[in-house]
C-alpha cells in the first residue's frame, strides 16, 4: 500500500475515534487524560487561570499536506471540562461533513451530542497572519 493511502485512512480512523476520544475525555482527571494519551505532552495555563495539557499529533492530509496537529485538554478543579484541537483552515470542510453526519446541527458551526449533552463548534481563527480551525468539545452548561 502507498503511503499517501495509508495516510488517508489513518485520517479518517482518527475522525472516525473522534467522538469517542472526546467524549471519553471529557469528565476525566489530569492523570487518566494522561494515562489514555501517553506522556509526551506539554503544560500551561490559559489566560484566565485554567491550566491545561497539550499533545501534538503530525498530520497529513489532501486539504493541507503534512502538519501538526495540537489536541488542548483544559481542566477545571483537576477534571477535564474541554477539549480542543488545532488544524490548518483548509481542515474545516472535513470536520463540517464530519459532525453533519454525527450530530444535531444547531447553529452556524455548532453541533450537539444529546446522548451525552456534549456541544461540538468549528471556527475559523487568525493570530500572526497563521489561519486555523479550532474544533471545541465541551459539556453543554445551559
Amino acid at each position: 500500500m502507498e503511503m499517501a493511502g495509508l495516510m488517508k485512512k489513518i485520517i479518517f480512523i482518527s475522525l472516525l475515534l473522534f467522538p469517542f476520544f472526546v467524549n471519553a475525555q471529557l469528565g476525566s482527571t489530569k492523570s487518566e487524560t494522561i494515562t489514555k494519551n501517553g506522556y509526551n505532552y506539554t503544560t500551561g495555563t490559559a489566560n484566565d487561570g485554567t491550566p491545561y495539557i497539550t499533545y501534538k499529533k503530525e498530520q497529513h492530509t489532501d486539504a493541507s499536506g503534512y502538519y501538526t496537529q495540537y489536541t488542548v485538554f483544559y481542566f477545571v478543579k483537576g477534571i477535564c471540562t474541554q477539549v480542543c484541537i488545532f488544524e490548518p483552515a483548509t481542515e474545516i470542510n472535513a470536520w463540517v461533513v464530519y459532525f453533519n453526519n454525527r450530530y444535531v446541527k444547531t447553529g452556524d458551526l455548532t453541533w450537539k451530542d444529546y446522548n451525552n449533552d456534549v456541544v461540538l463548534t468549528a471556527e475559523i481563527s487568525e493570530s500572526d497572519g497563521y489561519r486555523r480551525v479550532v474544533v471545541t468539545s465541551q459539556y453543554d452548561t445551559k
